[in-house]
């Protein structure tokens, strides 16, 4: 356990898998590597690995507000790093949340790794920085993704059953974006100069449910868009590079332009 204090090497600190390593406004400045159950507690002012961290397929990490202590929990990644095992970003309740920045490169989450939100009632979980899902993502409770001028790419699973914001250059789905249940809308949105919002991969949007993009630009190259929910497109230009069918769902425009060559059908239903 290290409490305001500061770890630096040229050794590296190793948490192994039965191992426990909490960290309360504290430093780590040696390289790290996470095999056991790594907790971040600290919230102002927040933990720090800034000598790389590697995590294990047995590894959790959480970064769960209100977990140990009653505060928020905010960790900072100076390095992008993959994630192997389990990542846990949010709280515990009464509004304790989980905050987490990678910086120098993505948070990749790996295949058979798993990022979670909890279902926890006024917790919510933000992750600053770029994500590149390759395993599954699962939120139970609000995500806020801030990636500026990064991106987002998803080529696993993304199953969001609560609110999910998203600002980004880039958000690519070539993987399932399934928000066909649960509460709560999801809004990307592109700074216009990037790549923009690109899927090729299913998206499903539940029944009182809302995907809103915004900024642009906006591909659909594929996959499906399905469920009862609407597709919303704001102040951007479009292209749809194979055709998409609008079956019980809605497609909504606004100050927005859509091309071919694909068909855009607006079914009987």
């Amino acid at each position: 356990s290290l409490t305001s204090s500061r770890l630096s090497g040229p050794g590296t600190l190793v948490n192994g898998a039965s191992g426990t390593l909490r960290l309360t406004a504290s430093t780590v400045n040696a390289a790290l590597n996470n095999q056991g159950l790594l907790q971040a507690l600290g919230s102002t002012p927040a933990d720090s690995i800034n000598g790389g961290l590697t995590t294990g397929t047995s590894s959790t990490l959480e970064v769960l507000g209100g977990s140990v202590v009653a505060a928020s929990s905010t960790l900072v990644v100076t390095s992008g790093f993959t994630n192997n095992g389990i990542l846990r970003l949010g709280g515990s309740g009464s509004n304790w949340d989980g905050f987490l920045t990678v910086t120098g490169g993505p948070l990749v989450n790996a295949v058979g790794a798993q990022l979670v939100v909890p279902a926890v009632t006024s917790s919510v979980g933000t992750l600053t920085g770029s994500l590149t899902n390759q395993g599954t993502v699962t939120t139970g409770e609000q995500l806020t993704i801030s990636a500026g001028t990064g991106s987002v790419t998803n080529s696993g699973t993304m199953t969001i059953s609560s609110t999910l914001t998203v600002t980004a250059d880039a958000f690519t789905n070539s993987g399932t974006l399934d928000a066909g249940t649960g509460s709560g809308n999801l809004s990307v949105t592109m700074s216009g100069s990037g790549a923009g919002f690109t899927t090729s991969g299913p998206v499903a949007i539940g029944t009182g449910r809302t995907l809103t993009v915004t900024g642009g630009p906006f591909s659909y190259a594929g996959g499906s868009i399905s469920g009862a929910g609407t597709l919303a497109l704001s102040s951007l230009t479009g292209t749809l590079t194979a055709g998409l069918t609008v079956g019980t769902g809605m497609l909504s425009l606004t100050s927005s332009r859509l091309s071919g060559p694909g068909t855009l059908v607006n079914g009987a239903s």
